[in-house]
C-alpha cells in the first residue's frame, strides 16, 4: 500500500518561513528607510556666497547624523547656525551653508592667492575666482582672532578682532599663523569676493552644525 505524501506539509513550512523572511525583511527595510528619512532636511541656500558650487534660491539637502560620532572634515560643505544677529537679521534659527576650511589644530593663512593650512597650499578649484587679499589667524591677547593685514578688510571685521592702533596692526602683520582654537571650526565661502563668512565673524562653534550638505 502506497505512503501518503509529505509534500504539501513541506510546502505549507516552506512558504511560512518564506512569508516570516520577507515580513522580517520589510520591517528592517521600513526602520533603516524611516531612519534615513529622518535625518534628512532640506535647506534652501538664500545668498550668492556659495556660488558658483550652490545655486541662489535652490534646495539641498543634508544629513543630521553625518557629524554624530566625528566632526566636519576640511573641505566638508556643511550646514550651520550662527550667534543671533540682529543687525544683520540673522536668528538663533537661521541655517547658513558653508564650506569647512579648517578643524581645531589647524593654522590657516591666504597669501599670493593661495590658501595655506599648516603650512600647506591648499587647492581650490570651486572658487568664484582667485584669492585677492591676505588673511590669517594670529594670536592676540591670549585668544585666537581672524586678521587682514590690509586695513580695507580688517574694517569689515566684528569690532573685538579690529586692532586698535596702526602699531598693533603691523605687529600682528608680522606674526606667523595660529591655530584654530578647540571645539571651533574655520568656515568661508566659495565665492568670498561677495560673502560675509568666517573671515569677519569668527569660529564657529562645533556644537552649532547642523549637517553635512548631501548629493554636492
Amino acid at each position: 500500500m502506497a505512503q501518503p505524501t509529505r509534500k504539501p506539509a513541506r510546502i505549507i513550512w516552506i512558504v511560512m518561513i518564506c512569508a516570516v523572511m520577507l515580513a522580517v525583511g520589510i520591517f528592517w527595510i521600513e526602520l533603516v528607510a524611516r531612519s534615513v528619512l529622518a535625518d534628512t532636511h532640506l535647506v534652501r541656500n538664500q545668498s550668492g556666497g556659495m556660488l558658483p558650487t550652490l545655486k541662489v534660491g535652490a534646495v539641498y539637502r543634508y544629513s543630521s547624523s553625518a557629524y554624530r560620532d566625528t566632526i566636519p572634515k576640511p573641505g566638508d560643505i556643511i550646514v550651520f547656525h550662527r550667534e543671533p544677529d540682529p543687525d544683520r537679521g540673522v536668528r538663533a534659527s537661521t541655517l547658513f551653508i558653508g564650506r569647512c576650511i579648517a578643524v581645531p589644530g589647524d593654522t590657516v593663512e591666504i597669501k599670493d592667492d593661495k590658501l595655506y593650512r599648516n603650512g600647506m597650499i591648499v587647492p581650490e578649484p570651486y572658487l568664484a575666482q582667485p584669492e585677492q587679499y591676505d588673511f590669517k589667524l594670529v594670536e592676540r591677547k591670549g585668544k585666537v582672532i581672524p586678521f587682514f593685514p590690509d586695513d580695507r578688510w580688517s574694517s569689515l571685521t566684528l569690532p573685538r578682532f579690529q586692532p586698535e592702533t596702526e602699531e598693533e596692526s603691523a605687529a600682528l602683520t608680522r606674526k606667523p599663523p595660529a591655530s584654530v582654537p578647540s571645539e571651533s571650526l574655520l568656515i568661508l565661502s566659495d565665492n568670498r569676493a561677495n560673502a560675509y563668512d568666517g573671515r569677519f565673524w569668527g569660529f564657529l562653534p562645533i556644537e552649532k552644525v547642523a549637517g553635512r550638505l548631501e548629493g554636492i
